[in-house]
């Protein structure tokens, strides 16, 4: 039996898609508030049933992190730790998912899980905080670092782009920040895969993006054109749409190892990218 937490995020609720509800639970914080240590260890003692969790309750919000760093550590350190330190008690292997942003984006190859964090934004410091927590705490773990979030939801920059086509005739998109996309749906299926398959006793990180390459422009381009919007895209850099929490310039991932280890097939972030567009114009 899988738990997820976190119910009713994006990435939650594509997992719930997935199982259709066999084997997996979702719980809400109203449920478990993994930012209480007592709640989390009576939530376990009264629910022992669990061989995995995947922790959803992440907390991404760099911008409101960057100027409330106590609640960013809250979900991104404390509760992390707590379930990692249930993990260990109650003999379950903990699944979290982290970030792109744990990198400075110095680098111009893809990252590896080895290569050291040094994030530029309150957010990727505290979220390579809970990594660090985990793996000291847990027996059996998996932190998957991923990057760029879409789906059908439209929770995220497809969202953002859609409502700012809806209003106005251009845009301004970031130019100079490079990483890879990731469909939602392709992470929710690769995270059920590693709860099932990870071993007990194994702590590891891995990367999961889709394949390829592109800046954000790239990305609200593609955004436009699939989704037929009359909203022109003019390329910007960085410092001329200036952030509270600042972002890597290059934070592609390295899938390798998640590939190697999983046996894990991957495609390329366009063709995901055209079929959840395609979805979205046949729903209206």
């Amino acid at each position: 039996m899988i738990l997820v937490t976190g119910a009713n995020g994006l990435l939650a609720n594509e997992i719930r898609k997935l199982s259709n509800g066999k084997n997996v639970i979702f719980v809400l914080k109203e449920e478990l508030d993994i930012t209480c240590k007592n709640d989390v260890m009576e939530f376990f003692e009264s629910n022992n049933e669990f061989t995995s969790v995947i922790n959803c309750a992440a907390g991404a919000d760099a911008e409101f992190i960057e100027e409330n760093p106590d609640w960013g550590y809250e979900i991104t350190v404390s509760g992390p730790s707590n379930l990692a330190e249930a993990s260990k008690l109650f003999n379950f292997k903990l699944i979290h998912i982290s970030t792109d942003y744990v990198f400075d984006g110095q680098k111009n190859t893809p990252y590896t899980e080895e290569d050291l964090t040094n994030g530029l934004s309150k957010y990727g410091q505290l979220k390579a905080e809970g990594e660090k927590a985990i793996l000291e705490l847990s027996e059996s773990c998996a932190i998957v670092r991923t990057a760029w979030l879409f789906s059908e939801q439209k929770r995220d920059f497809i969202g953002t782009m859609e409502r700012i086509a809806a209003n106005r005739s251009s845009v301004n998109v970031v130019i100079d920040q490079i990483g890879s996309p990731t469909y939602a749906p392709d992470l929710a299926k690769a995270l059920l895969v590693i709860a099932t398959e990870l071993r007990v006793g194994e702590k590891e990180i891995f990367h999961f993006s889709n394949d390829g390459v592109c800046s954000w422009y790239d990305l609200a381009c593609q955004i436009m054109k699939g989704l037929n919007l009359d909203c022109k895209v003019e390329p910007i850099l960085s410092h001329e749409f200036p952030t509270k929490a600042k972002r890597p310039n290059y934070s592609v991932l390295s899938k390798t190892k998640v590939k190697d280890r999983f046996s894990i097939q991957i495609r390329h972030y366009g063709d995901a990218l055209n079929e959840c567009l395609e979805n979205i114009k046949s729903k209206g």
